[in-house]
């Protein structure tokens, strides 16, 4: 499954990630969410088939919008052969 990993800023406590996971599981093209509170990450499984530069925007604007700055680290493409990162940091850790 392909996956997108974002930097979310202001996540100070569990309230803040889970308030953080909610907005990500909102947008129907999300089929599952792992927020990280002590390295201010969240990992963003895709459903199959999206184009995971335009989830990626959209699931930052969302995060923006709800007070969680947040970035693109990388966008992981799963494909036949296994995993292409793209991105500044690696996500390839075997999921």
């Amino acid at each position: 499954m392909s996956g997108i990993e974002l930097a979310v800023r202001n996540m100070s406590c569990s309230s803040c990630a889970g308030a953080v996971t909610r907005v990500l599981q909102r947008h129907d093209r999300v089929a599952a969410v792992e927020v990280d509170l002590e390295r201010s990450l969240a990992r963003v499984q895709a459903v199959e088939g999206v184009p995971l530069a335009l989830l990626a925007s959209a699931l930052v604007s969302a995060l923006n919008e709800a007070g969680y700055p947040s970035s693109i680290v990388a966008l992981v493409e799963q494909g036949h052969a296994g995993a292409t990162v793209c991105g500044s940091k690696g996500w390839n850790r075997g999921h």
